[in-house]
């Protein structure tokens, strides 16, 4: 059986694997992407050379593989049909592996940036420590805010991180003891 791509080169050292990978992950995640989230996810990644992302990005605008356009006062990235069959049918000049793994660094990326929208942590010195003052966010309502006390610079640093690195176990974990917690009743003999 013969090979339809017999001179295609696996590594991302041509322009047109970076376009196939660029399509393939847009057309993959079915989302509007910001060229800064596409830089970081392909360049920041260093999954694709910065020379090579800039020309590919200029050439798929060029023949109308993607477009951008103004959202929400943010300009985006979006693949249109052209890229989308592009990128279907060509995928195989780019192998799986990078495949898999440009859109595993995107969903880390937007799974970061959505924990990131959920919380607000800052630091506050007092006079005999440090205040970890926080608000977790929902869609339209702050659902908790709350000040936690550190004697020390460095153990609020730590505190911080850990409410920034998963606030909805944070909120969780409270609800649920919250709503476990028994009324203290007084033993009186």
């Amino acid at each position: 059986m013969a090979s339809y791509f017999p001179d295609i080169n696996y590594e991302l050292n041509d322009l047109h694997s970076v376009k196939v990978l660029l399509c393939h992950l847009l057309n993959s995640l079915n989302k509007e992407v910001s060229l800064d989230e596409l830089y970081e996810i392909a360049v920041g990644s260093e999954i694709i050379n910065y020379f090579y992302y800039n020309e590919a990005i200029e050439d798929l605008l060029k023949t109308g593989a993607i477009e951008k356009k103004v959202k929400n006062g943010k300009e985006v990235i979006l693949i249109t049909a052209k890229g989308s069959y592009g990128a279907e049918e060509l995928k195989r000049c780019v192998p799986k592996s990078l495949r898999d793994k440009i859109i595993s660094v995107a969903l880390k990326l937007f799974a970061k940036q959505k924990i990131s929208n959920e919380v607000d942590c800052d630091i506050e010195q007092t006079e005999n420590g440090f205040y970890v003052d926080c608000k977790i966010h929902d869609v339209h309502e702050d659902i908790l805010q709350m000040k936690l006390y550190s004697p020390t610079y460095e153990q609020a640093v730590f505190i911080k991180e850990k409410l920034e690195s998963n606030p909805s176990e944070f909120y969780g974990k409270i609800i649920s003891y919250a709503l476990n917690l028994k009324e203290f009743q007084p033993n009186v003999e």
